[in-house]
């Protein structure tokens, strides 16, 4: 699938702020988005080890539920996305938080970030939504932007099971 369709099918998810909460986990509420963010949150620092200095990225953030949990607790927080909607929300969430950074992605290239600059990096729910190719693609693009004994935490299902 191009970057254009999951462009288009993202945006549409997120077409106003209480889809895009729904398209991301199912909650129908700030307070249910904020639940299991915290939850998806805990399984991230257990798994990586989160600490104050790291550079964290997030691969597929969508309204930001995983990262306004973590960002508190690292030095920096960097979210990308496909939909610029779920960005917009995410954005919104997470204006209180001065060391977050979003970028839309518009293909499998995570170019606005540089060789070795992000310490860890994870990504929840997001590879069962994708080709095969643009799968490989995206973790390779994480190898490189991860730096030497950098750290990835990746959560994701088989769909068709």
């Amino acid at each position: 699938m191009d970057a254009n369709s999951y462009k288009e099918i993202w945006d549409f998810k997120a077409s106003d702020p209480c889809a895009a909460m729904t398209a991301v986990d199912g909650s129908f509420s700030e307070e249910g988005l904020q639940h299991t963010g915290r939850w998806s949150a805990n399984q991230v620092k257990n798994a990586l080890g989160v600490d104050r200095q790291d550079r964290l990225l997030e691969l597929g953030c969508g309204v930001g539920r995983i990262g306004r949990e973590l960002a508190p607790h690292c030095g920096r927080w960097l979210g990308v996305d496909i939909s610029d909607n779920m960005i917009d929300n995410a954005e919104r969430r997470l204006a209180h938080l001065d060391n977050v950074q979003f970028h839309r992605l518009s293909r499998t290239s995570l170019d606005m970030v540089g060789d070795g600059e992000i310490d860890k990096a994870y990504s929840i729910a997001v590879f069962c939504h994708m080709d095969k190719e643009d799968l490989y693609l995206y973790l390779r693009e994480l190898r490189r932007v991860l730096r030497e004994g950098g750290l990835i935490f990746v959560e994701t299902w088989n769909l068709a099971s």
